[in-house]
């Protein structure tokens, strides 16, 4: 992209994109003077590198269609939204879960907009007016993208209402379990806070509570250090929300049912709670191959015991472990593999079968009480930690075994 092509980009920030197309430039130009010597150089930029284009193709995608209520026509035939337009007012809803509302000027600029979801539950919904002030139509329709699909979550569900007061109340419980406990370092409160790092509901965007992060990924590569941003896709991370069940529940009504400073646990029932045919679930970012053991014990957790709890199918802990790996073992033999480390070398048996190492992939978990959320993070947590150590035995090959070399058997 040319200069001459940024200068005709018309968006509020204009500035920003000239001084990211910019610092591209002078560092391709570096890059080149430096020939192979450029390598570690490059890498240390790579990430501020990708952000710069990543920003510059979401400007110039937004920026086509610089008409507010034309952009809205687009993400409501997208999303399968009813579109109604009220003289200067705009009208984007799903029935019977939610309304988005955006008041326009007669020079169609964004004066004010308002998110009701139900019939009257009204939401923080700056954060999305920001977006529609500085023309950024696509991270608008990530937010309207999650309304839709708790609204698709909850389509069977005669007691939308009642389900959404529900998971309002248990993020509110969540969030003031998380500030409590809220701590000035990013890694202290990914790897040990009791909910991770918490982002509340913001627009249409579910909470999301991020619980784990590998060093690589905490470790801020070009001033090297732990970091303390927060990039998009940072860490492991879980989303709270609520969708239709067949059976009808009671779900939280009120936050005094639980306050984790004071230790106070009350159990959800009539007088406090709300019936709907909906339960509360925590959706995990990707799907975790998880032990069974582990699952037994989560299941425990959310109905309080496991007299009910079906084993799922046995599956091989490590052949689900290893399915995003390049390095595949082969399980119908015991393998070795080797890990070299400086001065050392440690070799991992993978026995043929392990009964012990039965295991399934959780892509999510339902729950009715915010205490079994606080109790299920750390167990998530510890399958994580468990995950990241036995991918790291997935060296290279080897039988060359010699007396008295120690061996790991997973």
């Amino acid at each position: 992209m040319s200069s001459a092509a940024l200068s005709k980009v018309t968006i509020p920030e204009e500035a920003r994109i000239k001084e990211l197309y910019e610092q591209i430039s002078v560092r391709c130009s570096r890059l080149q003077q430096l020939g192979q010597a450029a390598t570690e150089y490059d890498k240390a930029f790579k990430g501020r590198l990708s952000e710069a284009i990543l920003y510059l193709q979401n400007a110039c995608q937004d920026s086509r269609v610089t008409n507010v209520v034309e952009q809205l026509q687009l993400l409501a035939q997208k999303l399968g939204l009813k579109y109604q337009q009220q003289g200067s007012s705009i009208l984007l809803t799903s029935e019977g879960t939610f309304c988005f509302f955006v008041a326009i000027n007669e020079a169609r600029k964004v004066t004010g907009t308002q998110l009701v979801l139900g019939k009257d539950l009204d939401q923080d919904c700056h954060a999305m007016m920001e977006l529609l002030r500085e023309s950024r139509y696509r991270k608008l329709g990530e937010h309207l993208e999650a309304l839709v699909d708790l609204s698709n979550r909850l389509a069977a569900c005669p007691q939308k209402q009642s389900a959404l007061t529900g998971l309002f109340v248990v993020e509110s419980i969540l969030m003031s379990v998380y500030n409590s406990g809220k701590s000035t370092k990013l890694a202290d409160e990914v790897l040990q806070s009791p909910l991770g790092h918490v982002t509340p509901r913001s627009g249409g965007l579910p909470m999301k509570l991020i619980i784990f992060a590998g060093p690589h990924e905490l470790l801020d590569k070009q001033e090297m250090r732990v970091t303390d941003s927060v990039p998009e896709d940072f860490g492991f991370h879980l989303t709270i929300l609520a969708e239709y069940s067949p059976q009808v529940n009671i779900l939280p009504a009120t936050t005094a049912i639980f306050n984790l400073a004071s230790g106070k646990v009350l159990p959800v029932n009539s007088q406090n709670g709300i019936v709907a045919q909906a339960i509360l679930m925590m959706q995990l970012c990707e799907s975790l191959p998880t032990c069974v053991a582990t699952i037994r014990k989560i299941h425990s957790l959310v109905y309080g015991s496991d007299q009910n709890f079906s084993t799922p199918q046995a599956k091989n802990y490590c052949e689900l472990l290893q399915a995003s790996l390049e390095n595949k073992l082969d399980f119908s033999k015991n393998e070795t593999r080797v890990v070299h480390l400086p001065g050392q070398r440690h070799y991992i048996l993978f026995p043929a079968s392990n009964s012990l190492h039965s295991a399934d992939m959780l892509s999510k978990i339902s729950f009715f009480h915010p205490f079994a959320a606080v109790q299920i993070v750390p167990l998530l947590r510890q399958q994580l930690v468990y995950n990241s150590l036995v991918k790291s035995c997935f060296g290279s090959a080897s039988s060359n075994l010699s007396p008295g070399d120690c061996v790991l058997c997973i």
